[in-house]
């Protein structure tokens, strides 16, 4: 802001917004400095005027500095190379304490930035720091060891200090920090041209490191939000909160609701019990989040959020086409694969889980009470996805899908697909036929299934026909291509059954899912 401001405008500035510096910008001295010596210091230019460019450059440098660490830097080592000093010291409140914010010295290639020590503890002149926070005046000491007020002092003597200049950092009258140059080469370094230019500066700095503060506090604050919103989207997936039309956490109210068409799925660890039992509580829960971190991946690829973890089962959404739902579950059942091996590896049985997908409309809520609320999703797809899971382990595939996500296929052509059965899944009255997809098999499995794949379809459309005959001999030729394919045995097996004993007229082929 500075670089804007003509010389004469500086001058003005700094005469209205800081009236105990008036005059000084015109080269007057000081009535309110205190010189304790008789000597005004060897090369003294009294009654010259201060260098307002140097002093417009030296402030602009300074305010352009919003980050404590920088302008601290720039402010000692502006002060050492144009104040005469020889080491600075800087001085600011913490609180209701007074604490060392930095040193520099001549001799030290870098200044010693946010030293943060107490100004009680410090190996500083604190006597004259002191003084000059009481008092609100400057103090010019032209020689240290000749004063008769100071050169008793233990620093004094210890470092041997000649020249010292400290001036107050006023705020409003008040002072928040101090500025303390030292020469302890010659005397009378501190000509009064150098203590107005400290005395500018230290305005300029009060001003500087109290907006330094600022920034701080709030970059401390946006990354402590950051923080915040990062483990509240690990409970609460900001994608839910995005379909609630809410930006974060905090604005969303109980019955907020949405109403979108999605991909749920559902997955589960086929018998987890007996895989758990003989292990602690620890274990367990160290075995679950491992394979956890196995499936979510998947998920988060093919641009779903997890929604819930109930105990090992998980359920995921999807606001993409029913595409994505599908790529993850086959996703999911290959990184089983990884999974396994390293259980294997390590000595341990395999897992096998099963997968349920289905696409529909559905309402995104809040529900609960006043004191607990829960980000959820209710609807009919949501139910017949889970019990489609259910009915993986029943007809011993991994993973099924049902008609909601087959119709919601943008490219139904890039996966292995075929129908296993019409079912009437329990709770439901109307039936639903669910479909298999087995990209994810064994690869030969996967490659025996599809070589049969349109012999396997003829022979579901003439068992429903009510073709027996021929639906054997299709399944039948699928069971010997693939002796793994459990659907297709299970076909065959119902083929004998019906021929050996012919069903009632009504017979539909519906299968009736008593358990879920």
């Amino acid at each position: 802001m500075w670089g804007k401001w003509g010389a004469q405008r500086l001058i003005r500035h700094l005469d209205e917004r800081h009236p105990e510096l008036r005059g000084l910008s015109r080269g007057q001295t000081s009535p309110g400095t205190m010189n304790t010596s008789s000597s005004s210091g060897s090369g003294s230019r009294v009654g010259e005027s201060l260098d307002v460019r140097a002093v417009t450059r030296a402030a602009q440098a300074v305010a352009e500095k919003l980050r404590l660490p920088e302008l601290v830097h720039e402010l000692c080592s502006l002060l050492l190379a144009n104040a005469g000093a020889r080491q600075v010291v800087l001085v600011a409140r913490n609180n209701s304490d007074w604490q060392v914010l930095a040193t520099a010295h001549v001799d030290r290639a870098e200044t010693d930035v946010l030293v943060d020590g107490p100004l009680a503890k410090a190996d500083v002149f604190q006597a004259a720091v002191h003084l000059v926070l009481r008092t609100r005046r400057p103090l010019v000491i032209d020689d240290a060891l000749q004063d008769p007020t100071f050169r008793l002092d233990r620093y004094v003597t210890a470092a041997r200090a000649r020249s010292v200049l400290c001036s107050p950092m006023l705020r409003h009258g008040e002072p928040v920090g101090a500025i303390l140059l030292e020469n302890d080469l010659v005397a009378g370094a501190f000509t009064p041209d150098r203590v107005e230019f400290l005395q500018v500066i230290a305005s300029q700095a009060a001003i500087s490191i109290e907006n330094a503060g600022l920034v701080r506090d709030l970059e401390s604050s946006l990354d402590a939000q950051v923080a915040l919103t990062g483990a509240h989207a690990r409970f609460v997936p900001y994608q839910f909160l995005a379909s609630l039309g809410r930006e974060n956490i905090q604005d969303v109210r109980l019955g907020d609701h949405a109403s979108k068409s999605l991909s749920v799925l559902f997955s589960d660890i086929r018998g987890f019990t007996p895989l758990v039992e003989n292990q602690s509580p620890r274990e367990s829960i160290d075995f679950i989040n491992a394979y956890i971190g196995h499936m979510e991946p998947a998920i988060l690829a093919n641009g779903g959020f997890v929604d819930n973890y109930i105990g090992d089962a998980i359920m995921a959404l999807f606001d993409g086409p029913a595409d994505d739902a599908v790529a993850a579950g086959i996703g999911m059942l290959r990184a089983l694969q990884v999974f396994n091996a390293e259980r294997a590896g390590a000595g341990l049985s395999p897992v096998s889980i099963g997968i349920g997908i289905n696409s529909g409309a559905m309402m995104l809520g809040t529900i609960g009470g006043p004191n607990r609320i829960k980000c959820s999703v209710i609807g009919d797809p949501v139910n017949l996805a889970a019990r489609i899971e259910g009915l993986t382990k029943q007809l011993s595939v991994p993973l099924l899908v049902g008609d909601g996500t087959i119709s919601g296929l943008v490219r139904p052509g890039s996966f292995l697909l075929r129908p296993v059965g019409r079912v009437v899944l329990v709770g439901r009255t109307e039936p639903v036929t669910v479909h298999e997809v087995f990209d994810a098999d064994p690869p030969d499995i996967r490659d025996a299934k599809a070589a049969s794949l349109d012999r396997y379809r003829d022979a579901c459309a003439a068992y429903y026909s009510k073709a027996w005959a021929d639906a054997r001999a299709g399944f039948d030729a699928a069971a010997r291509a693939c002796p793994d394919d459990h659907v297709a045995l299970a076909f065959r097996d119902s083929c004998d059954t019906l021929l050996g004993n012919p069903p009632d007229p009504q017979w539909t082929g519906v299968l009736q899912v008593s358990r879920k």
